[in-house]
């Protein structure tokens, strides 16, 4: 028989056994639910996040993050009693870690009674962060078309992508369109015809399947008609070639005054000195832009373009030729001719600070004094053999007035024993002034300054009333 102390503390014993038996043997059968992001973009030194829900109605204990590779080795401790867990870890790609490759992160969960269970996270280093590119072929930017002319530009353009597009939109000039692409390019080309007048702008606007978005936009003027105080034939074909000249390169063309040709149709009057001289119009005097006009595809059709890219006008016969540009039509005509005007036997050059094929301008007298600016001084320039209204030489330009009077220049003249007839020009009064014509027993003297000096030929045509001063 047992004493009623002795039941008494069995009964104490029994019960501290069975709380130390429910704290440290709970039995638990359900094991953690990992609902993970199981697939990350970027790139190296990139900080990148994973996402996920972690969850277990027993309660999580612990979450592992683990990548050797990478020195990953994060334990995250949670409270007990949490049964979700929303995993939102940042952490850093090495920056010495190769783009292209790929990595698995291992994510360890265990729960309050032990159970554990796995998952990985590919981290992948090829996010794509480069937007589109998108290339307009036609037309230029900033560029200006005549409506009288119908449908005068084929709008193209390029996208293209380093992985692949999805969507290109197209804005402007009575687009308003979206393409769905399934490849790294797209290409677009259509002919447009104008309706309306007036400024203009193409917008396109093309997004990867990354998400990543480019716009490019380029803006056109449209008119009804153009109108051009002036007119040139540019028989070069780079913008240098038209301001490297002392002057006459491009030449100054005729205009029809009348009340409906004025500004709109031009004759040319040009002496071809080589078969297939490829010749282009231009109302500014110095670039091919912003307007050029040239040869269509179609015979006597003339077209606008915007730099020296126009097709030129071809004249294959050697002589003088008539070239009329009509740009309310849109038209050319070219025929040859033969003047009828007077020729001369000689043309001579007088001035200051001039050599004509190495012979000065200027004369000493018989009591030590110098002769210039006078018919008697004059050099004779040479007589084309194929053409009796050309003449031309090489001509040196420097500093003769050493008295700095500013009196370096030339005139043109026609008679060694007398002042008439002569050539002065349109303008040139002023260092750095630019004739663009001769003007017959009238005139101004061409004045020139330092930033002419050097070696140049020299041509001047009697018949056309045109002279020019091309560097050798």
């Amino acid at each position: 028989m047992f004493s009623i102390k002795t039941k008494i503390w069995l009964l104490f014993a029994t019960l501290l056994m069975l709380a130390a038996c429910g704290e440290d043997e709970v039995s638990v059968d359900s094991e953690p639910n990992l609902q993970i992001d199981d697939m990350i973009t970027g790139l190296p030194g990139e900080n990148l996040v994973m996402t996920g829900l972690i969850s277990d109605p027993a309660g999580i204990r612990q979450v592992e993050l683990i990548y050797e590779a990478w020195d990953l080795a994060k334990v995250i401790s949670l409270e007990d009693g949490i049964t979700q867990f929303e995993l939102a870890y940042t952490f850093k790609v090495p920056e010495t870690e190769v783009e292209g490759t790929t990595h698995s992160i291992e994510i360890v969960a265990t729960n309050a009674g032990g159970n554990t269970r796995s998952s990985s996270i590919q981290v992948e280093l090829t996010l794509d962060i480069v937007p589109p590119s998108i290339s307009f072929a036609s037309p230029n930017d900033g560029g200006t078309y005549i409506a009288a002319a119908g449908p005068e530009f084929e709008l193209s353009f390029i996208v293209e992508d380093n992985t692949q597009l999805s969507k290109v939109t197209l804005v402007g000039l009575g687009f308003n369109e979206e393409f769905v692409v399934s490849a790294t390019s797209f290409s677009f080309r259509e002919e447009v015809d104008f309706s309306l007048s007036g400024p203009f702008e193409v917008s396109v606007t093309a997004e990867d399947v990354q998400g990543n978005i480019a716009t490019s936009s380029i803006n056109v003027t449209i008119e009804e008609a153009l109108r051009f105080e002036k007119m040139f034939l540019a028989d070069v074909s780079t913008d240098d070639a038209l301001t490297s000249d002392v002057f006459g390169v491009p030449m100054l063309i005729d205009g029809f005054i009348s009340e409906d040709s004025a500004g709109v149709i031009f004759e040319a009057r040009y002496y071809n000195n080589a078969p297939n001289t490829e010749i282009r119009f231009i109302p500014q005097k110095s670039s091919f832009a912003p307007f050029s006009f040239g040869a269509g595809e179609n015979e006597g059709e003339l077209v606008l373009g915007n730099d020296n890219t126009v097709n030129p006008i071809i004249l294959t016969e050697i002589g003088y030729h008539k070239i009329l540009i009509d740009l309310v039509n849109f038209t050319y005509t070219t025929e040859m001719y033969t003047p009828s005007d007077e020729v001369f036997d000689l043309i001579i050059l007088m001035g200051t600070g001039v050599r004509v094929n190495n012979a000065s301008t200027c004369v000493s007298n018989e009591d030590g004094s110098e002769a210039c600016w006078w018919f008697g001084s004059g050099k004779e320039l040479v007589a084309d053999s194929n053409n009796p209204y050309l003449f031309t030489a090489t001509v040196e330009l420097f500093d003769h007035d050493l008295a700095g009077d500013g009196n370096n220049g030339f005139i043109l003249g026609a008679n060694p024993e007398g002042w008439s007839p002569f050539w002065r020009f349109d303008q040139g009064g002023e260092i750095g002034a630019e004739p663009e014509a001769t003007v017959p027993n009238d005139g101004i003297n061409f004045l020139f300054g330092e930033q002419h000096y050097g070696i140049y030929t020299f041509e001047f045509d009697t018949h056309l009333n045109r002279a020019r001063v091309i560097p050798q």
